[in-house]
């Protein structure tokens, strides 16, 4: 191996290598990221047999060598989607014990012998589990090289296919551990199966365009001279090293990326806005329109048929075209989430307008990672599929992604394989015990968690620590503040009405409000990187105006589980974590709105009319969007609200924003029994801290502080009364008279009729009726409800 400053490089070694690279059948991104890694590997020298179902010319067209043998083999599935924004969880795994479960024995015989016949000296899998322990038979060493494994993606399908194809997934575990080590990708999962780890930069195809090449066919060594100009003069690099240093010059030194040969070849000026719509396979039933793009852009659209008549403003590329110019010569993108889009995205600091998949949990990860360089604008589905995608491409353009990090991890990954498979042993950067068992926790939590669930990443586990101050999703700050410590907080708001009752949580929550101000305030703001949905709720609240504050706690199940089914004695007790919800109503002509939401009211052209506006924090913890926007109108239907029905499935047309019926549900159901009416806008921010899925009713703490908040802030001081219970807020309205009571019966129909979880009431009235340290008994059959404590029993 030779290391020139700041560039590695793979150079040839003095024993000529075989390797077989395994590639998994999900997509193109794999296999166009195995493309710059095999590249590098020829250009040192060796054969690289490439095991996959790509069209060859993701391969050929890129490398043109006799080193390269492609084999046409899929020996994993990878997800199964319905559509380009839709994976069909029991599909994948039925179609992966199809492919490589029920024929296993006769794939590792065949795998073995084949292996031996090429005479391999390293496998390398991206990311097949089988071809680990085909090697591992074949007394051959293996290499991982990826972001995520299939043992992390397959346990939460688990929970919606079945409990018996555990096996699946625990098989899938074991053939990972047979492999050496795992040369691990920036955005990456946890991947508890591999013993240790090796870290690269980011694997990034080159750019073909933009640049002159210059072949000096009289060297001995053919190198390769790239003639820019530039301030230093002429910049020379060997063919070993021109990647990373070419792209790296051009980001920094310029000429500009967007003005190349690409946009020549195609006509376009250098006024023209482009973005590029990269999905891989458009969904279900989506037309493009000439009104979808702002005045003076223009679509490049990758994937489209060959009989799809597009638009005069949207221009079809061939299926072979080669994407990363492409991007390189656009503005912005719109696509899905996916490692190849992420990558080429961040290297090239295109903005990257992205519409969330179904259940694919590699995607919050480089999510993630996209945003924190700010990168990323996220467009709801429904905005996506009616074309309303002016507002997103012009915050887009704005953006200025700040990725400095490496991209040369082809290149690393190719030097580190080169030099496993001649001997030489990685252990310096050993996984530790720990991690490992937190990652195993993590796989673990998938296969066990409730089905419903939203994928959570524990907070430990993020790559970025939460900015908020608090700790959402997980158990929340310690409550060991002095009365004195919380009241010092106090001077940055008025309290109107209520008390804080002494809880630490519910002061870090008003402070959290209270910093959105400067959040909000450009001139105050000062950190390079904001979390997403905070500056979405600093954008809704009139910071002059009142704004309500609701409590719930989650609930410890003592006696009785599931038991309120059938009407049994069950006890109950509220836990220190809770959910908060605050908000704020305003006339519609008064009220913010985010851009997207004002270009959907500007296109009905009847003024302003009463809107609904949810952020909810920890979405970056999670596969679910963080806002939620309707008009209030939608719940209505000749002068009538809609019935549940309509609005389950109203909620339900989105999965990553099904989470919105448990706050905006409350709003029908108030509508609905007590014929209440919204003529003014709504502003909402759910902050949780009840862990979800492990049992402590994080949805019942959701709705029972949405519905508490929404009704008081309907209310009048006058009417309303506030008193304690369990250590939290509970209003009584007069007007509406909502009795905690009421209130949690009013909760479960929300959860029944909208969410559609055919739950008892147990969990809404443990917390909505809950004291702190006492235990709740209820008789759910009839409603009998009780508090207990050092043995004495209260009715009330």
């Amino acid at each position: 191996m030779g290391t020139e400053e700041g560039n590695e490089q793979v150079l040839a070694s003095r024993k000529h290598l075989v390797f077989a690279y395994y590639v998994t059948g999900h997509g193109f991104g794999h296999a166009t990221r195995v493309v710059e890694v095999v590249r590098h590997l020829i250009y040192a020298g060796h054969d690289v047999h490439v095991v996959t179902g790509a069209p060859d010319f993701v391969f050929t067209t890129e490398i043109q060598s006799p080193k390269l043998f492609l084999r046409k083999l899929v020996l994993d599935c990878g997800a199964v989607q319905a559509d380009a924004l839709t994976v069909d969880r029991l599909a994948s795994l039925e179609k992966y014990s199809e492919t490589a479960v029920v024929p296993r024995a006769s794939i590792l015989a065949t795998e073995v012998e084949w292996l031996n016949s090429i005479k391999a000296d390293l496998v390398v899998s991206d990311v097949v589990p089988v071809a680990c322990r085909a090697a591992a038979d074949a007394g051959i060493r293996s290499v991982c090289v990826t972001n995520f494994s299939w043992d992390f993606i397959y346990a939460e399908y688990v929970m919606a296919a079945g409990h018996h194809h555990r096996t699946t997934v625990w098989q899938i575990a074991e053939d990972y551990s047979h492999c050496e080590f795992l040369i691990r990708l920036p955005g990456y999962c946890p991947m508890p199966a591999f013993r240790d780890v090796m870290d690269v930069p980011l694997v990034v195809r080159r750019l073909h365009k933009s640049r002159k090449e210059l072949i000096d066919d009289s060297k001995e060594e053919q190198r390769v001279i790239w003639k820019l100009k530039s301030n230093d003069g002429t910049l020379k690099l060997t063919k070993y090293n021109h990647y990373v240093s070419l792209i790296s010059w051009i980001l920094q030194n310029g000429p500009t990326k967007r003005d190349n040969e690409v946009r020549k070849e195609l006509g376009i000026g250098d006024d023209v806005k482009v973005v590029i719509l990269n999905f891989g396979g458009q969904p279900g039933g989506w037309n493009l329109k000439e009104d979808c793009l702002p005045s003076g852009w223009l679509c490049l659209v990758c994937g489209a048929s060959d009989d799809q008549n597009l638009p005069s403003n949207f221009i079809k590329l061939a299926k072979a075209a080669y994407t990363p110019d492409l991007i390189a010569a656009s503005d912005c993108m719109l696509g899905k989430i996916g490692y190849g889009t992420v990558s080429e995205a961040l290297a090239y600091k295109l903005p990257f307008v992205f519409v969330r998949r179904d259940y694919f949990n590699e995607e919050p990860f480089l999510r993630n990672m996209l945003e924190y360089y700010q990168g990323g604008v996220e467009m709801i589905r429904r905005d996506l599929l009616t074309g309303r995608w002016k507002p997103y491409l012009e915050r887009a353009i704005s953006l200025k992604p700040c990725y400095e990090g490496g991209i040369n991890g082809g290149e690393v990954a190719a030097r580190i394989l080169q030099d496993t498979a001649v001997g030489k042993n990685y252990t310096a950067d050993k996984l530790s015990g720990a991690r490992r068992l937190r990652d195993a926790i993590v796989l673990g939590y998938q296969l066990q968690r409730v089905p419903g669930r939203d994928i959570c990443i524990p907070d430990w586990y993020a790559n970025a620590e939460n900015e908020f101050g608090l700790r959402t999703g997980s158990p929340t700050a310690e409550m060991t503040e002095t009365r004195s410590h919380i009241m010092s907080y106090t001077e940055d708001f008025d309290i109107l009405h209520g008390d804080l009752q002494g809880l630490s949580d519910t002061m870090t929550f008003l402070k959290s409000l209270a910093e959105l101000d400067a959040v909000y305030d450009s001139g105050k703001n000062k950190e390079k990187h904001w979390i997403r949905e905070r500056m979405a709720a600093a954008g809704i609240f009139n910071w002059e105006e009142e704004i309500f504050v609701a409590r719930a706690p989650g609930r410890l199940d003592v006696v009785g589980g599931i038991a309120d089914y059938s009407g049994s004695l069950v006890l109950q007790m509220p836990i220190r974590e809770a959910c908060h919800v605050a908000v704020q109503t305003n006339h519609p002509s008064k009220h913010k709105l985010w851009k997207h939401t004002q270009a959907r009211q500007n296109a009905k052209r009847q003024g302003p009319t009463p809107v609904l506006q949810i952020v909810s924090y920890g979405s970056e913890l999670s596969n679910r969007g963080p806002t939620f926007d309707m008009d209030l109108t939608d719940f209505m239907d000749g002068g009538q609200p809609i019935s549940f029905q309509k609005a389950k499935e109203y909620f339900a047309r989105d999965p990553s924003q099904r989470w919105a019926a448990y706050v905006a549900g409350a709003i029908l159901v108030l509508m609905t029994e007590l014929g209440m009416r919204f003529e003014n806008s709504i502003s909402m921010l759910v902050s949780s801290a009840v862990p979800e899925g492990k049992g402590v009713s994080s949805s019942a703490s959701v709705e029972v502080a949405s519905m508490s908040a929404i009704a008081a802030a309907h209310g009048s001081y006058d009417n309303m009364k506030s008193f304690e219970l369990g250590g939290h807020f509970h209003s009584k309205i007069e007007g509406l008279d909502i009795s905690p009571r009421e209130l949690a019966l009013l909760c479960q129909k929300v959860e029944n009729h909208i969410v559609g979880a055919p739950c008892g009431v147990m969990d809404q009235m443990a917390s909505a009726c809950g004291e702190a340290n006492k235990l709740l008994a209820m008789i759910c059959q009839v409603r009998v409800i009780a508090n207990l404590r050092t043995g004495l029993l209260k009715l009330f």
